[in-house]
C-alpha cells in the first residue's frame, strides 16, 4: 500500500540498488515500451507525455529509472533528465513552484503564496516553451497531488496545441493503484498522455525470483531452508503483491530467527514474522493519522452497514465521545476518500439499493488488529 514506507516499517533492511536490480529484471517488457516511448524526445521531436501506472511495490520507479538510464546512454549524453518526487497532499500550485526552481536551477527559494497561481503557471510554461535540448521530466506519485490534472495541463496543454512545434519535452507521470488511479484515470481524457503502460501485479513466481535473487544478493543462501521463499510470496501475493513488502517479509522473518538464536530460518519464522509485519504497518498506519481521521476509520469499522449514512451517524456519536468538533458529512466523505487513495480501504456501488445508488466501504489492512489500536489511541 502506498501509505506503508517499508524501509520504515523494518528499518535499515532495503538498500536500494538491491531491489533495483531485483524487481526490474522482471520488467523487461515494460522497460522497453517506456524507452520507446521516450525516444522521440531523443530526436529533438515535440513535447509527449506518458502514463506509468501500476500497484505500490511492482518496479515502476525502478524500471522507469533504468529506462531512462539507457535512453540517456544512447543519446551520448545529449538528453537531460529532471525527477520530482511528489509530497503526500501538495498542490500542483506547490509543485510547480518547485519545478520552476529545478529548471532554473536557482537555489533562491520562492515564497509560497506570494505569487498567484497564474503567475506561477505563466512562469512555469514560460520555462518550459524555452527548452531546447532533448529533456525528460518525471513525476513520481501525481496521484498524491490533491489536484493532479492542473499541473499536468500547465506543463502540456499549452504548447502542443500552438502552430509551432512544442519543445523537446518528455513528460511521465508515475501513478499507483492504491491511490485512487480508477477515479484518477477516469477523469483524464484519452488524449491526455501519448502513452499508457501499465505494470501489472508481480505474481507469486516473480515475487521468488525477487527473493532468491535478494538471498543470492545478502549471501543468506546456506541459512533459508526450503519452503520458506515460497511461503513469503504466497503470503504477499494473496492481498498486494507488493515486492517491498515481500522484501520486508523475508528481512523481518530473519531478523526473526535471529533474535531466537537458531542459524536456520524456517517457515515457523515466516509466520510469527508475518504477524508482527502486520503490527508494524497497523501502529504505523494509525500513527500517522490525524485525530479526526482516526475518528472516521473507528467509525467505518464499528458499524454493520457501512453506507455513509451510518458511517456519518456513528462517527457523529464518537466525535461527542471523545469531545472533538463534529465535522459535515461531506468533510467526512472527504476523509473516507483520502483513505481510498491511501490503499487503506476500497468502495464499491451498489446498484441495486432503494432508494438510488449507494456505495460502501471495505477495509484492506487487518481490521480486528486496526480496530484495537485505534480503540487505544484515537485521541493521539
Amino acid at each position: 500500500m502506498r501509505w506503508m514506507d517499508y524501509d520504515r516499517a523494518v528499518p535499515d533492511s532495503l538498500d536500494g540498488n538491491s531491489v533495483m536490480s531485483s524487481t526490474a529484471q522482471l520488467r523487461t517488457r515494460e522497460r522497453n515500451r517506456i524507452e520507446s516511448a521516450l525516444e522521440p524526445n531523443v530526436a529533438g521531436e515535440v513535447l509527449g507525455s506518458v502514463l506509468i501506472f501500476g500497484r505500490a511495490g511492482s518496479g515502476k520507479t525502478v524500471t522507469t529509472r533504468q529506462a531512462i538510464d539507457g535512453v540517456r546512454r544512447r543519446s551520448s549524453g545529449q538528453v537531460g533528465m529532471t525527477w520530482v518526487d511528489v509530497s503526500d497532499g501538495e498542490t500542483s500550485y506547490q509543485l510547480a513552484i518547485r519545478l520552476l526552481q529545478m529548471l532554473e536551477m536557482d537555489n533562491t527559494l520562492i515564497p509560497v503564496n506570494r505569487h498567484d497561481r497564474e503567475t506561477i503557471k505563466t512562469r512555469l510554461r514560460k520555462k518550459i516553451s524555452e527548452i531546447k535540448t532533448p529533456q525528460i521530466l518525471v513525476i513520481d506519485g501525481l496521484d498524491a497531488i490533491t489536484d493532479p490534472m492542473v499541473i499536468h495541463d500547465w506543463i502540456c496543454r499549452s504548447p502542443r496545441h500552438k502552430a509551432a512545434p512544442g519543445p523537446p519535452l518528455s513528460l511521465v507521470e508515475i501513478v499507483d493503484h492504491e491511490r485512487g488511479l480508477e477515479v484518477f484515470i477516469g477523469s483524464v481524457d484519452d488524449r491526455s498522455y501519448d502513452q499508457r503502460i501499465e505494470f501489472e501485479p508481480f505474481s507469486r513466481t516473480g515475487l521468488m525470483e525477487i527473493l532468491d535473487t535478494w538471498i543470492d544478493r545478502k549471501g543468506w543462501a546456506q541459512s533459508i531452508e526450503y519452503g520458506v521463499v515460497d511461503m513469503c510470496a504466497a503470503l504477499i501475493a494473496q492481498d498486494q503483491s507488493n515486492a517491498r513488502r515481500a522484501l520486508a517479509l523475508l528481512n523481518l522473518t530473519r531478523t526473526v530467527a535471529m533474535e531466537e538464536g537458531t542459524e536456520s530460518v524456517t517457515t515457523t519464522h515466516v509466520t510469527r514474522a508475518y504477524d508482527r509485519l502486520q503490527c508494524i504497518e497497523v501502529d504505523i498506519l494509525v500513527a500517522d493519522l490525524s485525530v479526526q481521521r482516526r475518528l472516521v476509520l473507528l467509525s467505518l469499522i464499528t458499524v454493520d452497514e457501512r453506507r455513509m449514512t451510518a458511517i456519518y451517524d456513528r462517527y457523529r456519536s464518537l466525535a461527542r465521545e471523545y469531545g472533538r468538533p463534529v465535522l459535515t458529512e461531506r468533510a467526512v466523505h472527504d476523509h473516507l476518500t483520502e483513505l481510498e487513495r491511501d490503499g487503506v480501504l476500497t468502495t464499491s456501488e451498489n446498484r441495486t439499493g432503494s432508494p438510488g445508488n449507494y456505495h460502501t466501504y471495505e477495509l484492506l489492512p487487518d481490521e480486528p488488529r486496526l480496530k484495537r489500536r485505534l480503540e487505544i489511541n484515537v485521541d493521539g
